[in-house]
């Protein structure tokens, strides 16, 4: 799917395609160093639901089959691999929103792809379903 980009797209944007393969770009760079599928549907997820969600929902979303703590720690550490594979570095607004409470994917950062297309397409999936066709 080609997807135009309003011109306001700059090279130090993060671009996320969810649609066909999943491919993220960050400054023009690829983003490929993923250490686990989840990290990489944790980002899908934020980046197609385009909202806040709370860590605990999240964590028993993507770690369903584990204990509370455990799926919290799982959280935590891929939230940590997600920030060192998008680093803020000197972007203002950050990349993502976390608190000890919420995370998402910043709504006033230069972010395209998914959360754009999912703005003007309506609800796509409903989570049961999105998690059977990414996880």
């Amino acid at each position: 799917m080609n997807v135009s980009f309003e011109s306001d797209f700059s090279m130090a944007a993060l671009q996320i395609v969810c649609f066909g393969d999943f491919q993220v770009t960050l400054a023009g760079t690829p983003v490929t160093a993923f250490q686990t599928e989840k990290v990489r549907a944790l980002l899908a997820y934020l980046a197609v639901e385009g909202r806040v969600h709370r860590r605990s929902e999240l964590a028993q979303f993507l770690w369903s089959g584990y204990s509370k703590e455990s799926a919290r720690n799982s959280l935590r550490q891929a939230l940590h691999q997600l920030r060192q594979l998008l680093p803020n570095g000197d972007a203002q607004p950050p990349w993502l929103l976390v608190t000890r409470q919420s995370v998402q994917l910043n709504p006033d950062a230069p972010i395209y792809g998914c959360r754009r297309l999912h703005a003007t397409a309506g609800r796509m999936h409903k989570p049961h379903a999105w998690r059977a066709q990414h996880l």
